[in-house]
Order: C-alpha cells, then sequence, then structure tokens
C-alpha cells in the first residue's frame, strides 16, 4: 500500500512492522481518516507523533524520533500507555479529554521527565493535542510538537545568573552603604581637629601643612558622599525632598562661591540670572548637580572664561554652562555620562578622577525628572540641564511646603578644586645648601607643596605641574633625580620618564603610583625596573627612598 512505500529513517521501521499483530490491524483494513493522518505525518519535516483509538496506539515521523531516544523503533505501533510509563499521569488525561470529548490542548514549555536513554532525564516540550475526526466521530489524537529543552535551560540559568546579579548588586550597594558610612566617622573626626589647629598655628608653614590635610579630608569626604548617593540610588533609599526654590537666587549663592578660586586660576567666572523663575528642587541635589558641573569646568578650563546662566521656557527651568576649556572629543560625547567612564584627554588640570562626578549628575539630574545633555560649543563644552516646571511630574509623596537649608557641600568641592590649581611656587632654587636638585611633577597642588616642605630641608627642589612643564625644567637646571606621578594632563609619567631617559640616559627617574597593582605599571613603562613609590609614603620612607635613588644619580 502506498502509505507504507518507505522513504527514510522511520520509514524502514515502518515498513517493516507487523500491523496486523497490533491493535490497529493490518494497513489495509485502515479507515481513510487514519491512512490521510498517517501519510500526512510521515511527510512532514515538522515533528509529529498520532495517537490512534482506544488504545492510543502511536504513529510517527523522522523528525520525531530523537525525542523518543531508545524507545525507537518499538514506540512504532506500541500503545502510548507502555510507551510512556514515566509521564503517562501526566499526558493521559490530555489525550482522554481529546480523544473522548474533543477537547484540544496547548503545553507550553511543559517538563516531562522522559528515560530516552533509560534514566529519567528533565526535559521541556511546547506541543498541542487535537482531535481526528473519523466516519464515526473522533478516531485518533495528532500531537504537533518542538522540543525546547535547551531554550528553557538556557532562559533558566539566565534567569539564575540574573538572580545573581541582582544578589550581588544588592550585596555592593550595602558594602558601598556601610564602608562610606565608617569612612564618615574617622573624617568628621579629622576635619574637626585640623580645623582648630589650622586657628591654632603659629607659622605659616605649620599652617599651609594643616589646611593641605584639610582640604584633602574634604576632598575624600566629596568621594565618600558620592558613592553612598550611588549605592542609595541603586537601592531606591535616596528620597527626594522638593520644594518651591528661586532656581537663579540660589544657584547665584552657589556660583559666587568658587569666585575667589576661579580669579585665582585666572578664570572669568560669570553668572547670568535669564530669568526669575521658581521650580521644585531637591536643594541638596541641586547643590550637587551645579558644583559638579561648575568644578567640572574648572578642571577643563585652562584659561578663558566659564558662563553659568539660568533661563526658563514654557516648560523647564534651564541651566546651562559653557566654558572655553578644552572641549570633548565628538567619539566620546555619548559616554560622558556612563559611570566611572574617563574622557581619555591630556588637556585638563589634572587626570585625577574616579568617572562619577557627571554620571551622578545625571541621576540626580532624572530624580527630578529632567534631563541633561553634552555638547561641544566653540573650543569648549556646554552642558545643559532642564528641569520641568510645576509639581505635576513629581510623586506628591516628595513634595514639602518648605524645605530647611541644605546641608553646605560647597567646601568639598572648593578643595577638590583648590587642588588643581597651581599653588605659589615652592621651589627652593639654589637656596639649599646641598648640591642635589630634585624635580617633583604631579598635578595636584598639595602633593607638590608636601614633598617640597619635606624634600626642602635636605635638597634643592623644583616642581611641575605635568610633563611637558618638566621637560623645561630638566633642559634647563639638569636635576639629578625626577619623582613623577603617572597620571598627570599633557604629559603623563610614563611618557616623561621615556623623554627624560632620552634626553639624559643615565639619569635616574622615579614613579608616584597610588595603583595597588605595580607589576601592571611596570609593564607600561619602557625600563620596567624604573623605581616606583607606592602612595601613601610616610616622611620617613620618602626620604630614605630619596636618599637611596641620589646614591645612584651622576652628578649633574
Amino acid at each position: 500500500m502506498e502509505v507504507l512505500n518507505p522513504t527514510a529513517g522511520v520509514d524502514d521501521a515502518f515498513a517493516a512492522r507487523d500491523w496486523a499483530a497490533t491493535a490497529v490491524g493490518a494497513p489495509e483494513t485502515w479507515p481513510q481518516s487514519l491512512r490521510t493522518a498517517v501519510s500526512i505525518c510521515r511527510e512532514s519535516r515538522f515533528p509529529i507523533i498520532l495517537f490512534w483509538g482506544p488504545e492510543l496506539v502511536q504513529f510517527y515521523n523522522e523528525a520525531y524520533r530523537p525525542i523518543l531516544g531508545t524507545k525507537h523503533p518499538e514506540a512504532l505501533g506500541q500503545r502510548a500507555k507502555d510507551c510512556w510509563p514515566e509521564i503517562w499521569g501526566s499526558i493521559e488525561p490530555m489525550l482522554r479529554g481529546v480523544l473522548e470529548r474533543g477537547e484540544a490542548t496547548w503545553s507550553e514549555d511543559l517538563m516531562l521527565p522522559l528515560s530516552k536513554d533509560g534514566t529519567p532525564g528533565e526535559y521541556y516540550f511546547t506541543f498541542s493535542y487535537s482531535p481526528i475526526r473519523d466516519e464515526e466521530g473522533i478516531g485518533g489524537v495528532f500531537c504537533a510538537v518542538t522540543e525546547t529543552t535547551e531554550r528553557v535551560l538556557r532562559a533558566r540559568e539566565s534567569e539564575m545568573r540574573q538572580r545573581e546579579l541582582v544578589e550581588l548588586n544588592r550585596a555592593k550597594n550595602a558594602f558601598f552603604s556601610n564602608i562610606t558610612h565608617e569612612f564618615r566617622t574617622p573624617l568628621s573626626l579629622m576635619l574637626g581637629p585640623l580645623e582648630i589647629a589650622s586657628a591654632r598655628a603659629t607659622d605659616e608653614s605649620s599652617r599651609e601643612a594643616i589646611e593641605s590635610a584639610s582640604r584633602n579630608a574634604q576632598r575624600l569626604l566629596k568621594l565618600v558622599n558620592s558613592l553612598l548617593a550611588f549605592a542609595r540610588i541603586e537601592a531606591g533609599r535616596l528620597e527626594p525632598r522638593f520644594s518651591p526654590t528661586d532656581v537663579a537666587a540660589y544657584t547665584a549663592e552657589l556660583v559666587w562661591a568658587f569666585e575667589s578660586l576661579a580669579n585665582r586660576s585666572g578664570l572669568q567666572l560669570t553668572f547670568e540670572p535669564y530669568a526669575s523663575v521658581t521650580a521644585y528642587l531637591d536643594r541638596e541635589m541641586w547643590q550637587q548637580i551645579v558644583l559638579n558641573l561648575l568644578s567640572n569646568a574648572i578642571k577643563y578650563t585652562r584659561e578663558g572664561s566659564i558662563e553659568l546662566s539660568i533661563d526658563a521656557d514654557e516648560r523647564d527651568v534651564i541651566l546651562r554652562v559653557r566654558d572655553t576649556g578644552v572641549g570633548i572629543p565628538p567619539e566620546h560625547l555619548a559616554r560622558v555620562f556612563e559611570r566611572f567612564y574617563r574622557v581619555p584627554t591630556s588637556e585638563g588640570r589634572t587626570a585625577e578622577g574616579a568617572g562619577i562626578g557627571l554620571a551622578l549628575t545625571k541621576e540626580l539630574v532624572e530624580l527630578h525628572g529632567g534631563s541633561i545633555v553634552a555638547e561641544n560649543h566653540g573650543t569648549g563644552s556646554l552642558f545643559t540641564v532642564r528641569i520641568p516646571l510645576g509639581a505635576a511630574h513629581l510623586d506628591a509623596r516628595r513634595i514639602v511646603a518648605e524645605d530647611g537649608p541644605a546641608p553646605v557641600a560647597v567646601a568639598q568641592f572648593l578643595a577638590e578644586a583648590g587642588a588643581w590649581i597651581s599653588a605659589d611656587s615652592q621651589d627652593t632654587g639654589g637656596e639649599r645648601t646641598g648640591d642635589a636638585l630634585v624635580l617633583v611633577v604631579d598635578d595636584n597642588a598639595d602633593l607638590r607643596a608636601h614633598m617640597t616642605r619635606l624634600l626642602g630641608g635636605r635638597y634643592r627642589v623644583r616642581s611641575a605641574t605635568d610633563g611637558v612643564e618638566a621637560l623645561q625644567i630638566i633642559e634647563q637646571d639638569r636635576p639629578d633625580l625626577v619623582l613623577t606621578d603617572v597620571m598627570m594632563p599633557r604629559m603623563n609619567g610614563g611618557e616623561l620618564a621615556r623623554a627624560f631617559a632620552a634626553e639624559r640616559p643615565d639619569a635616574v627617574i622615579a614613579i608616584m603610583s597610588g595603583y595597588m597593582d605595580e607589576d601592571a605599571l611596570r609593564r607600561t613603562l619602557d625600563d620596567p625596573e624604573t623605581p616606583i613609590l607606592q602612595k601613601p609614603f610616610s616622611a620617613a620612607t620618602l626620604l630614605e627612598r630619596i636618599g637611596a635613588l641620589l646614591v645612584r644619580a651622576p652628578a649633574a
């Protein structure tokens, strides 16, 4: 009979089967409905199995064979109950429902513990049971099936991985929250006594050292506060308090706190209140937004001007911060607000930074329902912040009629920016009786001043803010020893070491680094034997290392 003509695979077993010994009998006795269903099944490339008659005798095609495993070829013509004892309790009610009442079924990603090779395993299938109608009613069940085991297990793995990542993120946030709180206590115990000691200092040198320590404690506190804010945002625990605020007046107070520092750095700082408007702000967050953008402008503007303005249209209050600085490379504009991303530029005042200021600014703006964009403007950059007017966009539970004064964060930002501004020359020039000349190269003014004070009692000391300035001093004064930081604008420590070695191959240069992985740092240097001084270092350690290095140094 045509229905038995073998084509491939299962068809060979189909032709060899003694159908007369089965519950469906010899093929010539089959009703036309069964012949048609079997023909469709065998010719399809989609996995199909048929169950026929009250005994639910099985027919299937080549595409279905992998689902059977070692059950093939015995399963062909076998009663379903005998073929699937391990899952019979799950599939029999569905099969009977179709056969007896014509109730079609649909199962998606159903787990069936099949024994494909004699051992129960976890398998998943999407399939449907539907009736095959014959001359007398319902003669059998048609099942089209797709095995989804691989997809389900992959999705489950991904889900487990996602849960692990969520838990890891929760643990990370808890850690940051806890550790930043732990930092705040010793910082408070440092800042208070330093303030008292500065007021009591009787000589200029002591006062400068104390004020330097205080500035850097303030910088550390700013970093701690930023990390804590991130942790609270991610944990959903940063709760804004929006109150009606005169935006121009409040912003002006923050801007003019930087006037003296801007003057010292040779920058023209202006503020233009083009609109007098009241908006709902969290005042502490607004401080962070304005001060982050302002300090960022100072960091990347060596000369020229910085202009802040407040304006408004029918929908938003608008803060703009323009500068005449180095600008942002176009290929990096889209990433400036990414957390921990640092634009690779060598033209700022310093290479210091953790890459969190602008990312935090964006988070805080968005908590106000606003937006922030960065673009290049002339030779510099322009940051535009928009905050919606009114309160309809805000959670009513976060609105207060009148908020108290926000904690003043200006000191922390001034301390950080102050460290970028070149201090008055601390060079000892030729005033010392010692012959050795040490050149200190670092973009942090406080560290330059600190090292100059330490070394100035024993050696002549010059200082430079970056590698470019250092090379000029090297050419003029031929120092015996150069101590240079790694990360600096314009020319970093590794580049300076390379240039110095070419200029004076017999001289000594040492790298100061805050990176923990010293081996990785050495791999970036032309000479892996270059001495490295790990920060932080004590005064005694510094003087001891300098003395040892100078023994190696040739006479200038």
